[in-house]
């Protein structure tokens, strides 16, 4: 990688711990590219519960090649710990978190990154609209309510 860039591994090492250091400084780099800091990320999102699954959505398009790179090289998981860190520590400042309470948010979280993912390597296959609105309907009626609606022909 030094090499490829010009660099020699001492001037790598001055700069950073290693790979994956380089990596999580990268993504607070697209982060506060975006101004997604905590405040942005929950923005509204009380007042409107889709507007967190907007703000990613908007981070994973305007971010399009560089988080298809580290999605499919499985080094998506460093940006899902950083922005969970982020929302967790703003959650704090507005409600309690219980132990449950930080399941809860931690299997929301997942959750969306999990669909994002998907949707990325799918080619983005479904339309943005459709996408926030089937995660939203997970979100509020549940996952086996949703599948049966589906099965049922009751679902969009």
């Amino acid at each position: 990688m030094c090499a490829t860039a010009g660099y020699n591994r001492t001037t790598f090492y001055d700069h950073f711990r290693d790979i994956y250091d380089l990596l999580e400084k990268a993504i607070y780099q697209i982060l506060e590219a975006q101004e997604l800091s905590k405040e942005v990320m929950l923005d509204g999102f009380f007042d409107s519960p889709d507007r967190l699954l907007r703000n990613f959505i908007t981070l994973f398009k305007r971010n399009h090649h560089k988080l298809q790179l580290l999605i499919e090289r499985g080094q998506h998981t460093i940006l899902e710990d950083i922005v969970k860190e982020r929302l967790l520590d703003n959650f704090q400042s507005r409600i309690t978190i219980t132990l449950e309470t930080s399941y809860i948010l931690e299997y929301h979280i997942s959750a969306i990154f999990g669909v994002l993912r998907h949707w990325t390597l799918s080619g983005e296959n479904l339309p943005e609209e459709k996408l926030v609105e089937l995660i939203y309907e997970i979100a509020t009626i549940g996952v086996f309510a949703k599948i049966t609606q589906q099965e049922k022909g009751l679902g969009s």
